[in-house]
């Protein structure tokens, strides 16, 4: 994972890399207009193409989930996958005042132009996004997990205290968008997926339709 030092950076370059894998599901994908709840304090799902695991016809555990992310790929939390791909992380841990960043210092930082509305400018989040990601037994780096649909996914990103954000800037040749609130703690944001063709960057707290877990890479 790149190490950058401004929140904006990590949010546009990290997707860059993560979301033009032709395995992302592909059904009819939007999102909603309802709004969910941001704040979170677990993570739990099941993966719906999971076949992994298996070995002469019994199921080798070991296969772990760990949410993890930052400038130094700090660990928020780990579950096991089991064999029809169901995990749960019952607690998400804090990552260190080291690793949170102010956000409107960030975005200044990085040269972006536009208007900037954050409700507490005080607003430290995480120095780059967390993701989800699937490790072999060995722990060998298996995957991405996602939620998603074929135009948007959920990120993470953990939040000093509770702020509403609404932000259109542009950052060299990307228009990149908040609008959402973040409460204290960790949150999920609703992320609208990139592709070559596409170098918009844009997140909400809108429901995500016809989302599911998936595993990319294999």
């Amino acid at each position: 994972m790149k190490k950058f030092y401004m929140i904006i950076i990590t949010f546009i370059f990290l997707f860059s890399g993560c979301n033009n894998d032709s395995s992302v599901p592909t059904g009819n994908g939007s999102v909603s207009g309802s709004i969910e709840e941001p704040s979170i304090t677990s993570l739990s799902g099941k993966i719906s193409n999971w076949a992994y695991g298996f070995d002469y016809g019994v199921f080798s555990s070991g296969y772990t989930i760990k949410l993890r992310g930052g400038t130094n790929g700090y660990i928020a939390g780990t579950s096991l996958i089991d064999s029809t791909g169901n995990f749960s992380i019952v607690t998400l841990t804090q990552p260190s005042t080291s690793d949170l960043i102010n956000l409107k210092n960030a975005i200044a930082q990085a040269g972006c132009t536009g208007s900037i509305t954050i409700s507490d400018e005080g607003l430290n989040l995480t120095s780059s996004i967390f993701l989800l990601f699937a490790y072999k037994p060995n722990g060998d780096f298996f995957g991405d997990v996602i939620y998603g649909s074929s135009t948007h996914e959920r990120i993470y990103t953990y939040a000093d205290r509770n702020a509403t954000l609404n932000i259109n800037v542009t950052c060299g040749s990307s228009n990149v968008k908040y609008s959402c609130s973040v409460k204290a703690g960790w949150n999920r944001l609703t992320s609208l997926k990139l592709s070559s063709s596409n170098p918009n960057y844009e997140y909400t707290n809108n429901v995500i339709q016809n989302a599911t877990w998936f595993l990319l890479g294999n």
